[in-house]
């Protein structure tokens, strides 16, 4: 077979691999934003483009963009459909997009931080879009409200999407609650009680004493105050008394120097201590 011929071939069989599988890279994430702002009785709306693997796209800041999408792809680009909405205003930024990513396509909009879930990756595309890093960095942690499978859960733990979305949780809550769990007197009370974080969920505790294997379903909840100053971390225990009342254990704890201590005992004996 002459040279010619061979190369013939050789570019029939590459544009034949090319075609192969429907056309375009199927791995590439595309996105398109349109943003809507309001000045008085005017209105102006400028549209954004944004691809991921490789970055490229008219968004500012599309290399950051495409991190967060990375490390929150539902949140970014499929969010579930809000539980809360906010009114919001008439003068409010207005969004709306659209994605691709491994040939499925979704759409999303609303304004920014209003709503859960979806109301993060609306802030962090409009934030982007105004360069606005100082705002990127307060909305980027948020996120993780919007797919966190333990504020995902039914029922709602509304407790803990509202510390969330507010953002009282940070790493450094976070690690002081770890600490405090590993106090014995913690400890006892039973294991993944009580949140990893700020805020409450519904909980299930295990009875003693006269009620051995009675089982009280009710709310455990977490709350950190003095935070960068004299950490003091407070562990409650709530669940039905009577039809009308609720009974609540509270446990507060200090930390300092990474080591926890037991500061206060309040209200009455946790159902796992009783005697």
């Amino acid at each position: 077979m002459s040279s010619p011929l061979r190369l013939a071939l050789a570019v029939a069989i590459l544009a034949l691999v090319a075609g192969c599988g429907g056309g375009g890279d199927h791995s590439a994430i595309g996105v398109r934003i349109s943003v809507t702002t309001f000045t008085g009785n005017k209105q102006h709306t400028s549209s954004f483009t944004l691809g991921c693997r490789p970055v490229s796209g008219t968004l500012p800041f599309a290399a950051r963009v495409c991190r967060d999408i990375a490390r929150h792809p539902g949140a970014m680009l499929n969010p579930l459909p809000a539980r809360t909405t906010c009114s919001g205003g008439p003068t409010m930024p207005q969004l709306t997009i659209t994605t691709r990513r491994d040939g499925e396509k979704a759409s999303f909009g609303g304004s920014p931080n209003c709503g859960w879930p979806g109301g993060a990756a609306l802030a962090v595309y409009f934030l982007a879009a105004q360069r606005d890093t100082q705002g990127l960095d307060r909305s980027e942690p948020l996120l993780r409200c919007d797919d966190d499978p333990t504020l995902l859960a039914r029922p709602t733990p509304w407790a803990s999407v509202v510390a969330c979305v507010r953002g009282l949780w940070t790493p450094r809550t976070e690690r002081l609650i770890r600490i405090a769990e590993r106090l014995p007197a913690n400890a006892t009370l039973g294991a993944s009680l009580f949140p990893t974080e700020i805020g409450a969920r519904r909980c299930t505790i295990a009875a003693g004493g006269p009620y051995p294997g009675k089982l009280l379903h009710g709310l455990c909840g977490v709350t950190v105050t003095h935070v960068w100053s004299a950490p003091t971390i407070t562990f409650v225990e709530s669940w039905p008394r009577t039809a009308i009342a609720h009974a609540r254990a509270i446990l507060q704890v200090t930390v300092s120097d990474g080591h926890a201590r037991l500061s206060a005992r309040r209200g009455v004996a946790p159902p796992q201590l009783w005697a």
